[in-house]
């Protein structure tokens, strides 16, 4: 691709400055919170108004385009039962952000666990309609899914010797 990258691997809180402030060329980032819509994702990349100082999960690229922002506002007053209407606003949403953001998308980080059924049974799995993961990311422990499926575990039957 001809990109020439040089690693500069500041303290925490230059980062966070540099980020926040507008002051790097690239960088990789993983601070949106949990969520269930396209719409958040969407709202994260194209918020405006764009100020000096951004919020540490909102628009560091400074892109601005009021349509797809428009768009955005558009989609979150429209039913999440009216799935062609978002599909449409999405499929705009998406096509814009590949072709103008200067972003690129990575999901490297899906959620996996590795449980040991020597002792306790019950793990969810991919093959399963499980809903609750034991995931320790911020917001999966209680409230979201972890407590509910370490609760949902059972004893395994042990062998007798």
């Amino acid at each position: 691709m001809g990109i020439n990258v040089q690693v500069v691997e500041p303290q925490a809180p230059a980062r966070q400055s540099n980020i926040t402030g507008g002051n790097f060329d690239l960088a990789l980032d993983n601070n949106a919170a949990l969520d269930s819509t396209p719409w958040s994702y969407f709202q994260r990349v194209y918020q405006l108004p764009i100020s000096a100082q951004q919020s540490s999960t909102l628009n560091w690229e400074r892109f601005n385009s009021p349509s797809d922002y428009n768009l955005v506002q558009k989609a979150a007053t429209v039913s999440p039962s009216d799935t062609a209407e978002l599909h449409t606003i999405y499929t705009q949403l998406e096509t814009d952000f590949l072709q103008q953001q200067p972003e690129i998308p990575l999901w490297y980080n899906g959620v996996w666990f590795q449980g040991n059924t020597q002792f306790w049974s019950g793990f969810p799995s991919s093959s399963g309609s499980d809903q609750y993961i034991p995931a320790m990311w911020g917001g999966y422990i209680g409230a979201m899914t972890t407590v509910y499926a370490l609760a949902n575990l059972t004893p395994t039957p042990q062998k007798s010797s």
